[in-house]
C-alpha cells in the first residue's frame, strides 16, 4: 500500500512513481520527517518528532529512504522534537549533514536532563556550541 502522497502511474507496462513535494510528512522508523528540500536524485528532511513516547534511545540517522525510491539527508530538528520523552535517555546523532539554522530554538524543550546525546567525532565541537545556542540544557552530555 502506498501513502497518500504518492501516486503510481502506469505508462504502458511500467510503473512510475511520483516524487514527494516538499512539505510531505514521511514516517521512517520510530519517526516523522519532513521534506524541506527536493531534486530529481535527492531530498532533504527535518526531524519533526518521535512516535512513541515511552522510547529509552533514539539515532537521527546520516539519510532515509523515501517511498519514491530515493535517499534524502537529515539536515534538521524541529521545533520540539524531543518533547514530552521523559524516558529517552539517549540520542544518537550519525548525521553530518545538520545545519544550523535548520535546528530549532527549542529542539531539545522536554528532553529529561539524564539524557546523553552522541554526536560524529569530527562534528562534536561545532554541534556542542549549535545545541547548547538552541537551549540545550548543560546538564545534557554531548560526546563522540
Amino acid at each position: 500500500m502506498l501513502p497518500d502522497n504518492t501516486t503510481t502511474v502506469k505508462n504502458d507496462t511500467t510503473q512510475v512513481k511520483k516524487r514527494l513535494a516538499v512539505g510531505t510528512k514521511v514516517t521512517y522508523k520510530k519517526a516523522v520527517y519532513k521534506i524541506t528540500r527536493s531534486t530529481s536524485k535527492s531530498a532533504e528532511v527535518t526531524l519533526l518528532y518521535i512516535k512513541s513516547k515511552k522510547v529509552k534511545k533514539f539515532t537521527i540517522p546520516t539519510k532515509i529512504k523515501l517511498s519514491d525510491g530515493r535517499k534524502a539527508k537529515v539536515t534538521g530538528i524541529a521545533k520540539k522534537a524531543f518533547n514530552k520523552r521523559k524516558k529517552l535517555k539517549r540520542i544518537v546523532i550519525k548525521s553530518k549533514y545538520l545545519k544550523k539554522k535548520k535546528i530549532a530554538k527549542n529542539a531539545f524543550y522536554g528532553l529529561s536532563k539524564k539524557a546523553k546525546i552522541k554526536v560524529p567525532k569530527k562534528k562534536r565541537k561545532v554541534y556542542q556550541r549549535w545545541f547548547r545556542a538552541k537551549k540545550l540544557s548543560k546538564k545534557i552530555k554531548i560526546y563522540s
